[in-house]
C-alpha cells in the first residue's frame, strides 16, 4: 500500500448563489440555499485524491477538518448561472466573481497538521498546496 499525505493551506471556501430570480422583498423566501460553506485547500485537494485514488492501493492521509474559526483563512466567490457553451440554453453553475479571501495571522494548531496514524513515518508521496507561497512568483 501507498500513502500520500496532503498538507498546505487550510481555507474554508464560502460559496455565495446568486440565483436567477431575486426576491421581491427581504423577507420572502428563497428556494435554493444562499451560502454553501466548504472546507477548500488542502482539505479540498486531500478529498480530490482520495476520489481519484478510490480504486488503487492507497492510505490517503490529511489535515483534520474542524468548524471555521480565527485560525482558518476564508475565501469568498459568487456563483451564478451560466451558458454551458456559448449560445447554448443549457446553463451551468460557474463561478463567477472571486472576491477575495481573508488570512489568518494566527499560529496553525497541531490539530491542522497531517494525521499520519500509528504507522511508520515514511511516507511515499508528499503533496502540498501553498497558491498563496507561489502568487506572482511563476
Amino acid at each position: 500500500m501507498k500513502t500520500v499525505v496532503v498538507a498546505g493551506d487550510l481555507v474554508w471556501d464560502n460559496n455565495l448563489v446568486q440565483c436567477p430570480a431575486a426576491p421581491a422583498t427581504h423577507h420572502e423566501l428563497l428556494d435554493s440555499a444562499i451560502l454553501h460553506r466548504r472546507a477548500g485547500g488542502a482539505w479540498y485537494l486531500m478529498d480530490l485524491i482520495s476520489m481519484a485514488c478510490s480504486d488503487l492501493d492507497t492510505d490517503v492521509k490529511g489535515p483534520n477538518k474542524r468548524t471555521p474559526g480565527k485560525s482558518t483563512s476564508q475565501a469568498y466567490q459568487l456563483w451564478s448561472l451560466h451558458e454551458k457553451k456559448a449560445g447554448s440554453k443549457e446553463k451551468v453553475w460557474r463561478i463567477s466573481r472571486f472576491m477575495g479571501c481573508q488570512t489568518t495571522s494566527q499560529e496553525v494548531s497541531r490539530e491542522y497538521l497531517p494525521d499520519y496514524g500509528s504507522g511508520s513515518a515514511i511516507q511515499d508521496v508528499l503533496v502540498l498546496d501553498m497558491p498563496w507561497f507561489f502568487q506572482g512568483k511563476l
